[in-house]
């Protein structure tokens, strides 16, 4: 029986210090997620296992999504690939990304 490809879901969120990215990894564990940053493009990939069957079960409604999967977002210029913080928890993935530093806005003092 086949069925469809797990296809975590994410949303992407910026704020004056950082790019923040949250995705929905539940039953994913941290040995089965692999998190990088290559020019520019960030990926983050993993897998979901599906239970054993045993002898004698069978399944009613089936409609959990398993398998492998993959998700890439392209970084904007004012991302930092080298600063990058990951957190999970709950079955939910957070992605820091900082600013780079001259890409934070600041005030300007006027002179007097």
């Amino acid at each position: 029986r086949q069925t469809s490809a797990f296809v975590p879901a994410f949303e992407v969120k910026e704020t004056n210090e950082a790019f923040i990215l949250k995705g929905d990894l539940p039953g994913v564990s941290e040995s089965e997620l692999d998190i990088g940053v290559h020019n520019n493009i960030l990926t983050v990939s993993g897998s979901r296992q599906a239970e054993e069957r045993k002898e004698g079960e069978s399944f009613a409604l089936y409609e959990r999504q398993y398998g492998s999967f993959s998700r890439s977002f392209s970084l904007p210029d004012t991302a930092d690939g080298e600063r990058v913080e990951a957190k999970l928890e709950g079955g939910v993935l957070t992605l820091t990304i900082a600013k780079k530093t001259e890409a934070k806005p600041r005030k300007i003092a006027l002179k007097k």
